[in-house]
C-alpha cells in the first residue's frame, strides 16, 4: 500500500495542534497536564527518532555535496582524537630521566619521583587526551602521542549567500 507524500501543510496543522495545547496549558487540571504532558514525551521520542532518520537519508544522498533549499548539504567526516598509551609511557620515561636542566638524574628515587611528576602532569586531567600544557612542557609534539582516528560523519547544511531567491 503506497502512502501518500506529506507535506508543509500537514506539519503545519501538527504545529496548531501544538500551540492548542500550549494555549490550554493554563486552564489544565492536574490529570489533563500529566495526559498532554505523557502524550507530548512520546511525541518528543518519534520526533527524535524520525529526525535522526532523515538526517541518515540526507548524510546518504549527501555523500558529495548538494546545494538544495539555499543550503550546502554534505556529510564532514568527523574525528577521535586517540592516545598512543605506548608512546607516551615511552617519552614519559626517557624524559623522566633527565631534569629540568636536561642533566641526567643518576639518583633511581629522583628519577622515579620525577616520573610519578610528570606523568600525573600529562594524564591526571579530565579528557581522554593527555593535557596540552604539559606535552608542551616535556617537549612532547601532539603528533607523536596522538592519532586522529575516523569517527562517522557529521551532516552539515551551511547556508549559500548570493543565490537568487
Amino acid at each position: 500500500m503506497e502512502h501518500p507524500e506529506l507535506g508543509e501543510n500537514d506539519v503545519l496543522a501538527f504545529l496548531d495542534v501544538l500551540i492548542d495545547f500550549a494555549r490550554e496549558t493554563e486552564h489544565m487540571t492536574v490529570d489533563r497536564a500529566l495526559d498532554v504532558k505523557g502524550w507530548l514525551v512520546e511525541l518528543q521520542t518519534h520526533l527524535r527518532s524520525v529526525l535522526a532518520i532523515v538526517d541518515q537519508r540526507l548524510m546518504t544522498v549527501a555523500a558529495e555535496p548538494v546545494l538544495s533549499h539555499g543550503l550546502m548539504v554534505y556529510a564532514e567526516p568527523q574525528v577521535k582524537a586517540v592516545t598512543d598509551h605506548t608512546a607516551l609511557r615511552r617519552l614519559l620515561r626517557e624524559r623522566a630521566m633527565f631534569n629540568a636542566d636536561g642533566e641526567r638524574i643518576t639518583d633511581p628515587e629522583e628519577a622515579a619521583r620525577r616520573a610519578i611528576e610528570l606523568t600525573y602532569e600529562a594524564l591526571v586531567v579530565p579528557s581522554d587526551v593527555p593535557a596540552a600544557r604539559a606535552l608542551k612542557a616535556l617537549k612532547i609534539k601532539r603528533a607523536e602521542v596522538i592519532e586522529e582516528k575516523a569517527n562517522g560523519h557529521k551532516l552539515k547544511m551551511t547556508p549559500v549567500k548570493g543565490l537568487p531567491e
